[in-house]
């Protein structure tokens, strides 16, 4: 039964203000752990032939989504069978504010490096804007 409150409380932790109650942070966190447990119910009282698994699987249902987006089988229940890789390109880059300083490099360098090596979140160290 333990396993199904923690289960229902790491579900409702995405509609939860954090600010509001601190509770449910720490039970999503632990939402990997809690559904392992109710794996491990479920396992247990099946072989002990008890109804008593239904309320893991009740948890391991309710948390379907969480499963699916985290462990990268979404493409098999949403119909996408595309076998190709997910890439992404970061990079990150001290521009020392620019030109504040005398060994710079040109924005238009930059945005040339990130054309031609398809970066797609380049992070920038020293950032100013300019007045």
């Amino acid at each position: 039964m333990a396993v199904l409150i923690l289960a229902i409380m790491g579900f409702l932790a995405a509609q939860v203000n954090p600010n509001d109650n601190t509770l449910f942070i720490y039970t999503a966190l632990g939402l990997p752990f809690t559904l392992l447990a109710a794996l491990a119910l479920i396992i247990y009282f099946a072989i002990k032939r008890s109804w008593y698994f239904l309320i893991s699987l009740m948890a391991i249902i309710l948390n379907f989504q969480f499963i699916t987006a985290n462990l990268s089988i979404g493409r098999i229940f949403n119909g996408n069978s595309s076998s190709g890789k997910l890439i992404i390109k970061v990079a990150t880059y001290n521009v020392h504010s620019f030109n504040l300083q005398n060994d710079f490099v040109p924005v238009n360098n930059i945005a040339d490096y990130i054309s031609k090596e398809g970066v797609n979140i380049l992070c920038m160290q020293e950032y100013k804007p300019h007045d």
